[in-house]
């Protein structure tokens, strides 16, 4: 009984070992990296800026619209991403799926890099 218990034990571990690692393989191939083992070591700063229906918002609704803990600065809403950029896009598409006629710009700089701008309209 002990040596099928010392084997179940040994299959258990070997089996969440195994799904580590097919989460850690699966987050180098995309660009969101929720299920890594693996340091923060992309930080991007970046600026939101939103058009809906023609009218631009301000800051201040920018900041209350995504809640990505954003910060107002020269009314332009700012933000700071510690893990991958695309995690901002990834929520920017999700919280739009449903909103017609809406613009949204993201200007993010990664790393000290050059600054990127990513748009995205439904």
């Amino acid at each position: 009984m002990s040596r099928l218990r010392a084997n179940w034990r040994l299959a258990l571990v070997g089996s969440i070992l195994a799904v580590q690692l097919l989460t850690v393989a699966h987050a180098r191939t995309v660009d969101t990296r929720y299920l890594a083992w693996a340091p923060y070591d992309q930080i991007s700063f970046y600026e939101i800026e939103v058009d809906i229906d023609g009218r631009t918002l301000d800051a201040d609704e920018v900041v209350v619209r995504y809640r990505l803990g954003l910060w107002v600065e020269d009314d332009i809403a700012h933000g700071r991403e510690n893990r991958a950029i695309a995690h901002v896009h990834s929520y920017v598409r999700r919280a739009e799926a449903d909103t017609n006629d809406i613009v949204v710009t993201v200007s993010s700089s990664t790393n000290g890099g050059p600054v990127e701008v990513w748009t995205w309209s439904p």
